[in-house]
């Protein structure tokens, strides 16, 4: 299975990064219910991610609410460098 083999060497994760950054760049949220966030736009708005995993949900609170402040927490050190990049 091609998934299996990229998934061994590390790929399919930045691949899915990349998606869902795509997705991000496009105004597109992970789930439709972050489209709620909109309501948000043009006020202070402040969200805490917790069990924040490659930071998909940072992403869709950030297409919804451009200026809003996020803090992602993930005790997973193996996923600090796709939040670096979130950041």
């Amino acid at each position: 299975n091609l998934r299996v083999l990229l998934n061994n060497l590390g790929v399919w994760r930045r691949l899915e990064f990349l998606r869902q950054w795509l997705a991000f760049r496009r105004g597109r949220f992970h789930e439709v219910d972050f489209a709620f966030l909109r309501r948000f736009r043009g006020s202070p708005f402040f969200a805490v991610d917790v069990g924040a995993n490659q930071g998909q949900s940072a992403l869709s609170i950030r297409a919804a609410v451009p200026e809003a402040k996020v803090l992602s927490l993930e005790p997973n050190p193996g996923l600090k460098e796709d939040l670096d990049l979130v950041a």
